[in-house]
């Protein structure tokens, strides 16, 4: 079988596939892609450098549910796939946070009263 142009995009989440059965093909090809890392509690710098590289290269992917797509994206926070529709973009930096992480930062900075930013210490927003 020889891959195609179109096939390419799937496999990469640049096209979303309109059939349930390759849906679940290149799903499990992402699966296949992701390399599990594990790191020594001693070795935080590392931890860190990974967690980074991580969030540069997130991507968001395409869920089918029934009939209709629904774009999911991965909150760095809890690593939880969550709908885009249900994350906090923070204005300034464009950081994206699902509600839920965003809810629990607020809270704690008011608590302390100080005025909630992003989430990422190194932002432009922070």
């Amino acid at each position: 079988m020889r891959l195609t142009f179109k096939m390419a995009l799937q496999i990469t989440g640049r096209w979303p596939p309109k059939q349930s059965k390759i849906a679940v093909l290149v799903n499990q090809v992402h699966l296949l892609r992701c390399n599990p890392v594990l790191v020594a509690r001693n070795d935080l710098k590392y931890g860190l450098k990974l967690a980074r590289d991580a969030i540069v290269c997130q991507t968001t992917l395409p869920a089918e549910l029934s009939h209709s797509i629904i774009m999911i994206e991965t909150c760095v926070i809890c690593l939880e796939d969550t709908d885009v529709g249900n994350m906090f973009s923070v204005d300034g930096c464009l950081h994206r946070y699902c509600f839920s992480c965003m809810k629990l930062h607020v809270e704690n900075k008011l608590l302390h009263a100080m005025v909630p930013k992003c989430l990422n210490l190194k932002s432009t927003a922070a």
